[in-house]
């Protein structure tokens, strides 16, 4: 089965006074093997956030999160937190970003059009309650955060909490720096007493330039039951800048599911829930003006059953 879909995105910027807000409109046209499937206009989120200064090292941030896509719409907390910088790092405190995959997705840089790979598979959230901390040395980041393992959808329902760990080195926001990155992360959440979990291994690289941005990752997912359930991903993401208000895009994600039983570990399945699947984006971001961001673009999605 193939997927083809065509998307027109608009983003819109509201800054005021400590205040700042995003949304994201859409036109799309979907067809399964060539049929009409759908044809709206929408709207995709919008983000409502406050910042504030509170002087001494020490900051907070709340924002909201609509999501128009669920039915019916509903308003999630994002980010209610507290940093506090200190001469040992930064140390925040509350529901806050997670470090799994920030960097991968400003190397990116294109949330409103879609999702980083790992976000969009369900390998991590985007955001936790919980506490966290980072600290650079020289180009070398290094971080980690402790949380409820839920997301910020969700509320705590048992008593394991998720360890996630993330280093890399030179530039974190290559959507809006030159350089380079190189890093990966790990992540572990026990799921009970007797040993089981769920474990996340990401690597990634970028680079960026004033012409060209580029980003490559390979993430792997494992949940260890009664049966190991693996998934991974490789992914390949870059712009390019075709003058200072258009630029062209690029993204493709592949991913891969298995199973091995516990008992016998030689014997690999697909998963039947999940197929291997090929996602491309191919369009253009045109920007008449600083705040306002058109995108014109073509997605199609692969699988190999079916």
């Amino acid at each position: 089965m193939k997927k083809l879909v065509l998307m027109l995105f608009c983003a819109v910027l509201i800054p005021a006074n400590g205040f700042s807000g995003v949304t994201y409109f859409d036109y799309k046209y979907h067809a399964v093997e060539g049929e009409l499937d759908e044809a709206a206009f929408s709207v995709i989120r919008s983000y409502l956030t406050y910042q504030e200064d509170l002087g001494d090292g020490l900051s907070y941030k709340f924002q909201t999160d609509i999501d128009y896509k669920s039915s019916p719409f509903n308003v999630y907390l994002k980010n209610a937190k507290v940093d506090w910088i200190c001469d040992l790092g930064k140390a925040t405190i509350g529901m806050q970003g997670m470090n799994a995959f920030n960097v991968q997705e400003k190397t990116w840089g294109h949330r409103f059009l879609e999702k980083s790979p790992m976000d969009k598979h369900g390998f991590a959230n985007s955001a936790d309650m919980g506490f966290g901390f980072k600290r650079s040395i020289n180009d070398i980041t290094l971080s980690i955060t402790y949380t409820n393992g839920g997301g910020y959808k969700k509320t705590e329902e048992d008593k394991y909490k998720k360890t996630t760990l993330q280093a890399f080195w030179g530039k974190s926001k290559l959507n809006k720096n030159t350089g380079f990155n190189l890093g990966g992360m790990y992540s572990l959440e026990p799921l009970s007493d007797d040993g089981d979990n769920v474990s996340v291994f990401g690597s990634f690289v970028g680079f960026s330039n004033e012409k060209l941005r580029f980003g490559l990752e390979y993430d792997m997912k494992s949940t260890n039951t009664t049966e190991t359930v693996t998934e991974q991903i490789i992914a390949f993401y870059s712009n390019y800048k075709v003058n200072s208000n258009l630029e062209a895009l690029i993204y493709v994600d592949i991913f891969d599911p298995w199973t091995e039983s516990v008992d016998n570990p030689d014997t690999e399945d697909i998963d039947e829930s999940k197929d291997n699947e090929t996602y491309v984006i191919a369009g253009f971001n045109c920007s008449p003006s600083k705040s306002l961001i058109i995108s014109p673009n073509i997605r199609m999605t692969s699988f190999e059953n079916g």
